[in-house]
């Protein structure tokens, strides 16, 4: 995925060699696994066919040596053979269940461990809006990912009046992306707290009311498998979708004629199957 998504610089830079080694090393990886559990899985049929074969032979033996002899024990033999080649293949299929249990043991676990999270609770989406006519204040900010881990954000105040076109500027991992997340309330702070017109946004409600104000064009775009209206309309049901706020919307950001221009106009499928918009066009639909 990644290798396709920044195909363009990787043709340009020559880096081929570089995302064919990281994919030929994750493949071998996954496998070798997969190969490790089948053998796992499979291989205990042969040593146990065989181990009872000579068992079997080593049996008829020594019971050739005794007074009785040979033949008054074949039917025995053919009894257990017969057994034995009936039971063998359920204990193969219950063994073999058994290890494909423990090969996904680790992500069933995981799988529960995501499952058992506290889910926020859900808030309405016609919440309305928090008044905003003053200022964003961010005071005495800290944050961190883990309890653990270093502190991305440490000690930061700053005001946001309404109005102001601000910008945070800083290298890679500064915590620029962090910080506006907190801003739009999608991230708590560790420490401090995020106060719009005196008004400290920590509850549930207050969050969702605050976020109602905002508007979020990211770096890199999405685009679900839908029509470009639903697209620009992202979040909304199709029936409750208003065709004309859509349009408007559209020629706001000058994408509307580029749409129509297409042979199934607004309703034209776009995401990762069909891309139809350039980049720049792409982002008009965000």
């Amino acid at each position: 995925q990644e290798g396709l998504g920044g195909v363009r610089d990787i043709l340009l830079d020559g880096n081929q060699a570089v995302y064919c080694k990281i994919f030929e090393e994750s493949d071998q990886k996954f496998r070798r696994a997969s190969a490790e559990s089948a053998f796992i899985g499979g291989s205990p049929r042969f040593l146990i066919e065989s181990f009872g074969m000579i068992l079997l032979a080593i049996f008829a033996y020594l019971l050739s040596r005794s007074d009785s002899g040979l033949v008054t024990v074949l039917p025995l033999l053919g009894a257990i053979a017969l057994g034995a080649q009936r039971i063998l293949p359920i204990l193969q299929q219950v063994y073999q269940s058994w290890v494909t249990i423990k090969g996904n043991e680790k992500a069933f676990w995981d799988v529960l461990e995501l499952l058992d999270q506290n889910i926020p609770e859900y808030i309405d989406l016609n919440i309305k809006p928090l008044k905003f006519s003053d200022c964003v204040r961010i005071e005495d900010l800290a944050f961190r990912y883990h309890p653990d881990q270093s502190w991305v954000i440490k000690d930061l105040s700053f005001n946001i009046y309404n109005g102001d076109r601000i910008g945070f500027i800083g290298v890679t991992g500064s915590g620029k992306s962090t910080l506006l997340d907190i801003v739009m309330a999608l991230l708590e702070p560790s420490k401090g707290k995020l106060v719009v017109d005196n008004q400290i946004i920590d509850s549930n409600t207050m969050k969702r009311a605050w976020q109602a104000n905002i508007a979020h064009v990211p770096q890199s775009i999405y685009l679900s498998d839908s029509t470009i209206a639903e697209n620009i309309a992202f979040g909304i049901s199709l029936d409750q979708i208003d065709f004309d706020r859509v349009r408007m919307a559209a020629k706001q950001a000058q994408i509307d004629s580029h749409i129509m221009s297409l042979k199934d106009g607004y309703n034209t499928f776009v995401g990762k199957g069909e891309f139809v918009c350039q980049e720049d066009k792409g982002k008009g639909l965000v």
